[in-house]
């Protein structure tokens, strides 16, 4: 990030005035493009015009309304895990006697792991009816990174339905070097960020 945003961010003008407005979003190829504006001091009048471009784009999560103030970068993060760690796929051999209970655990589990930011069900095995997936009694319950399958594997665990893991695939080594920026509630994962100012409207 340049020195400039930096300084920005850290301002007490901000802290107390500013704000960021998200204006565009557009792809092109596995390049992201994303125009905003910071509002700054003075209530906000004072506008800055950027631009952020993110080369080896990979995903993004985009919401206007929820855009925070602040950048947030990780090259270590749960949300990059899908890129960066090994697949494999969880399996279970018995029926648990109380479906609610494993679903329940998920969830609790999945929420404190990973908050609003993955998607309970993402990895699981056919994910639109998570009881009947949980009422299963043989088969294949999840696919996905195993450090996440690793949590589900202990609620299945608890539930007495004997899990198991199946194979495994390596992460593709061109995703090494991923980063992640997370603002509010949004987030984008690419291998470079640049950033541009431009004069505001």
């Amino acid at each position: 990030m340049p020195r400039e945003l930096e300084v920005i961010f850290a301002s007490l003008d901000y802290e107390e005035e500013g704000w960021l407005v998200g204006k565009n979003l557009s792809f092109s190829e596995d390049k992201l493009q994303f125009d905003f504006v910071l509002h700054l001091g003075d209530e906000g009048k004072t506008k800055q015009q950027w631009q952020m471009i993110v080369e080896g784009y990979k995903t993004n999560r985009f919401y206007p309304e929820k855009l925070g103030s602040y950048f947030q970068f990780y090259d270590y993060h749960f949300l990059l895990w899908e890129f960066q760690n090994i697949w494999t796929e969880l399996y279970v051999k018995k029926k648990t006697v109380n479906p609610e209970a494993l679903l329940a655990d998920l969830c609790v589990t999945h929420q404190k792991s990973f908050g609003n930011f993955l998607p309970l069900g993402k990895f699981f095995n056919g994910a639109n009816n998570f009881l009947e997936l949980c009422n299963s009694g043989f088969g294949l319950f999840s696919k996905g990174p195993k450090k996440i399958l690793d949590l589900y594997y202990d609620c299945l665990q608890r539930a007495g339905t004997e899990p198991y893991f199946f194979g495994q695939s390596n992460p593709d080594l061109e995703n090494s070097n991923l980063k992640l920026l997370i603002i509010g509630d949004c987030y984008f994962i690419g291998n470079d960020f640049h950033f541009i100012r431009f004069e505001a409207d």
